[in-house]
């Protein structure tokens, strides 16, 4: 029987670029013994290990809380370059792009809200309850 590889540290993860086709997520890792080892998580096995991690996707935190709640208060559609504006002047400190981007997707996946695709765009859109459309 094989060894179970052990990793004790993460160092990075690269979400997929769905416009261009990507599925999976790539989480970077480092084994006890130094080596270099690649994660590459399906939307199905990352739904199973937030659930594991105590239910909140990768990028909701706080901060993506906030977006949320503003996003469902001003409802419209968001880009990630309108909801990084919005972040970056109520957001302290400033958070990259990639951190708006990943919120956006995790609170897609928690449904806050629904995610529109178009050819080269995509867009949010809050997902009110049926009986509270706005």
């Amino acid at each position: 029987m094989n060894e179970p590889l052990i990793v004790r540290r993460f160092d990075c993860s690269v979400e997929p670029d769905r416009e261009a086709g990507e599925a999976e997520l790539l989480v970077c890792c480092v084994a006890e013994d130094g080596r270099p080892v690649a994660l590459l998580l399906d939307d199905e096995a990352r739904g199973k290990l937030a659930g594991l991690l105590g239910g909140r996707a990768p990028g909701l935190d706080e901060r993506a809380l906030q977006l949320a709640d503003h996003i469902l208060n001003t409802g419209g559609e968001w880009t990630t370059g309108k909801a990084h504006r919005w972040v970056t002047a109520s957001i302290q400190p400033k958070p990259p792009i990639y951190f708006t981007r990943h919120s956006l997707q995790a609170l897609a996946a928690h449904g806050y809200l629904r995610e529109r695709r178009e050819p080269g765009r995509v867009s949010y859109v809050p997902n009110y309850p049926k009986d509270e459309s706005r």
